[in-house]
């Protein structure tokens, strides 16, 4: 497992390879550069504006060239397409994330690795859920009922179901992002969701954004220890955000000790 964190300045501070930016491509101006900071490799968010899809996708394929133009697959080797696309999504559907999704491949193609929008971690948690009720699976299902997991926004309940659905129809090799706010609930419920991924999806799994709902170290460890056995975890620090919390050096110096742990298990490997 990779490990990263937004933003770069707290990613470079802790020495992770892994950094996230954002390239917005409306009107084609998906013309920023890359930060060729030595060390670093970046998934950028490809995104057409704030929470809204291309109404023309002539247009968005036009502008994903200019975007391609402009990256280097040495420094942004994955690219994330759209932000949270399963949430309040202006300008289409389902169908239309999935033609955007063809287009990314085919103007991208296999010199990039391109992954899902990040689906929100209720609706995923959800969606899992009702999964494992028609199997029958009861004992898992009542994790779920017991951290308040069940239930989510309906529609994008819907929009990740039709979503996997048309991804394994078309055999898209799309890889699959998700995001989390850790709390306790989400730390019961994570490896779960994780499992039925798995069962579900045959790509690569990473969480493009993991944030923490408080300063927590221990919470900071479980989360990552879930999750050592994905591709990537892309940590969220709130550094002149509100949305997320600001990582205390606690937090920082665990998030290093895992690193270094996870770093010496794979020189083992190798020899």
């Amino acid at each position: 497992m990779q490990l990263g964190m937004l933003p770069l300045s707290e990613a470079l501070k802790l020495n992770l390879p892994l950094a996230r930016t954002k390239v917005a491509v409306q009107a084609n101006k998906g013309t920023r550069q890359i930060n060729e900071t030595a060390g670093i490799q970046f998934i950028p968010s490809v995104v057409w504006t704030s929470k809204a899809f291309p109404e023309d996708l002539a247009l968005y394929e036009q502008s994903l060239r200019v975007v391609a133009a402009s990256l280097s697959a040495d420094k942004a080797p994955y690219l994330v397409i759209e932000n949270e696309p399963n949430c309040n999504e202006e300008n289409g559907d389902v169908q239309r994330y999935l033609s955007m999704l063809k287009i990314a491949l085919a103007v991208f193609g296999s010199e990039y690795e391109i992954y899902l929008g990040g689906l929100t971690y209720p609706a995923l948690a959800a969606w899992a859920c009702a999964l494992y009720h028609q199997e029958g699976a009861k004992d898992k299902v009542q994790v779920f009922v017991d951290h308040h997991m069940r239930h989510a926004n309906a529609s994008s309940v819907a929009f990740i179901t039709d979503l996997i659905a048309g991804i394994n129809d078309s055999s898209l090799p799309v890889h699959f992002n998700f995001h989390c706010n850790v709390q306790p609930d989400v730390l019961a419920t994570l490896p779960l969701v994780i499992e039925k991924i798995r069962s579900m999806y045959t790509g690569k799994i990473i969480c493009g954004e993991c944030s923490f709902n408080q300063q927590n170290v221990h919470w900071v460890t479980e989360a990552l220890n879930i999750m050592k056995d994905i591709d990537a975890v892309i940590l969220y620090n709130g550094i002149g955000n509100g949305t997320a919390v600001v990582f205390t050096t606690e937090m920082e110096a665990m998030v290093q000790t895992f690193t270094k742990a996870k770093r010496f298990m794979h020189s083992l490997v190798l020899e």
